[in-house]
């Protein structure tokens, strides 16, 4: 992360959008465009100036996306997902989009068995992965780096 005014101005911008998706994905089921794009193309111009390689990132996840709902005919996945997943990338580059996935992949399949025993949901229900998604970015965006060390110093070396 930079340390100057206009990486401030950009992180808590990004941090208004992920309560905005987040809001809206847990409330309505919905990850509206016009959140979404308009922070894509801010994310797009940030990362061309401080994160050259975090396109390649944003495209990697959303096609991972994307490959979700083609797979799950939209079941298990939506468009907005993909979308969001895009954005991810894009603010977080490699290797806090990988970050930002385990964690949100984790804490949804979590918070999914536990509504599901506790009879709240039931099996093939739809979840909002929308919340976890936004949840596991802000997280990422902050210590991301520190769960990267953590994790290949315990598991991988």
């Amino acid at each position: 992360m930079g340390g100057d005014i206009l990486s401030t101005i950009y992180y808590l911008l990004i941090t208004y959008a992920l309560i905005a998706l987040f809001v809206s994905d847990f409330r309505y089921q919905t990850i509206p465009d016009e959140i979404v794009y308009p922070t894509i193309l801010i994310s797009l111009l940030y990362s061309i100036y401080y994160t050259p390689y975090a396109l390649l990132a944003g495209i990697g996840a959303s096609l991972f996306f994307l490959a979700l709902v083609l797979i799950t005919r939209g079941k298990g996945m939506g468009m907005g997902d993909a979308k969001l997943a895009g954005l991810i990338g894009l603010v977080l580059g490699f290797p806090g989009i990988i970050i930002a996935m385990m964690l949100a992949f984790l804490t949804g399949a979590f918070v999914g068995v536990i509504l599901v025993l506790v009879g709240k949901k039931r099996f093939g229900e739809h979840i909002p992965f929308g919340p976890f998604l936004a949840t596991a970015t802000w997280i990422s965006l902050f210590w991301g780096q520190t769960i990267w060390q953590f994790y290949l110093e315990k598991f991988l070396f």
